[in-house]
């Protein structure tokens, strides 16, 4: 049985909690351009960085007690916002154009629905820098950090 050693894991998430917070803002910064360079009709974009609180809730609920880090794949997440459903293939496509996506931890929330249903048609894909953003200078400190674009 593992007990949780919510002090070392606070610690640990402080030292990287600014890289979390920088990661989040340039993915927002980038989504917004390369969007905007797509000629995708959008309507925000969100970022959030999982708080202390519910890092350690989703640690003790989902039992991630063996390398929480590298388990927990939305401490950095985007929410991107558009107008019309058509536009999600469209925002798909430029991410596993531009990112590398974690297929086994991503979810089509929409799959789930028959064509004539309404409710929550969302596409949750986790991802990570592509080996050639990657290797920028300025991507570097991100390098190995998944996020959940929704």
């Amino acid at each position: 049985m593992y007990l949780l050693n919510r002090e070392a894991l606070a610690s640990e998430y402080r030292e990287h909690a600014a890289t979390y917070q920088a990661f989040a803002e340039r993915l927002r910064e980038l989504f917004g351009l390369l969007l905007k360079g797509e000629s995708v009709h959008l309507d925000h974009i969100e970022m959030r960085v999982k708080t202390l609180d519910s890092f350690l809730e989703k640690i003790e609920h989902k039992k991630y007690y063996d390398a929480p880090f590298d388990r927990i794949k939305d401490l950095v997440g985007l929410r991107i916002v558009t107008y019309y459903q058509d536009e999600v293939k469209r925002i798909r496509a430029l991410i596993e154009r531009e990112f590398t996506v974690d297929e086994d931890h991503s979810v089509d929330k929409s799959a789930s629905l028959e064509a004539d249903r309404f409710g929550y048609r969302s596409l949750h894909l986790i991802i990570s820098l592509a080996p050639n953003r990657s290797a920028l200078p300025e991507w570097k400190p991100f390098v190995g950090i998944p996020a959940e674009i929704q």
